[in-house]
């Protein structure tokens, strides 16, 4: 047995090889199944993705995968739809409660074109339907249609009442009662200052 020694060597050599390979395979078997895993755990939780309710649910349904691979991209990915969604929803109540806000402002402005038309201060009236109609206040209670009436109409009246005072005013100063004229003068001018 002379060489015995290097056999014994290359025996050993040759084991440890085996057990390398047979390592490695296992290895990879297992990186198969934690992959296949994923991908099933991560295609799931995507199918249910619109019927989480938050995102705790979602991390919730994907933690298998996490556990089983916390960096893999189809986790990530899941991950970063997730969020996505998330700031999606709440840039989408943001815009919701913004219309609203614009909505009541809208819907303000309105009334109270509305309450001064019914005062009969015309010229405060049309100043704020102008403001009304010429704001971008989104309208889902149709108002915009009535001011554009309410409009027109609160000018026809003021235009007539601004009429009756001037004549006033006129016939006053005619009669030589200038004071009483001045008077008369500054209601013309204070229904409409125009």
């Amino acid at each position: 047995y002379e060489n015995s020694k290097e056999i014994e060597n290359l025996c050993e050599q040759a084991l440890d090889l085996e057990r390398m390979q047979q390592d490695k395979a296992r290895k990879e078997k297992e990186q198969r199944y934690i992959e296949q895993r994923i991908q099933v755990i991560t295609e799931d939780c995507r199918t249910k993705l619109d019927a989480f309710k938050n995102p705790s649910e979602a991390r919730s349904c994907i933690s298998a995968a996490i556990d089983l691979a916390p960096e893999h991209p189809m986790v990530t990915e899941f991950l970063t739809a997730v969020e996505i969604r998330e700031q999606q929803k709440r840039e989408a109540e943001e815009a919701q409660r913004q219309r609203q806000v614009q909505i009541h402002k809208g819907e303000n402005l309105y009334r109270t074109a509305v309450s001064y038309y019914k005062k009969e201060e015309y010229s405060k009236a049309i100043n704020n339907y102008q403001k009304f109609l010429s704001g971008a206040y989104p309208d889902p209670n149709g108002y915009r249609d009535n001011a554009k009436r309410e409009v027109a109409s609160a000018q026809e009246k003021l235009a007539k009442v601004v009429a009756e005072k001037f004549n006033e005013c006129k016939k006053l100063y005619n009669d030589r009662k200038y004071k009483e004229s001045i008077l008369a003068c500054d209601k013309v001018l204070k229904e409409d200052p125009q």
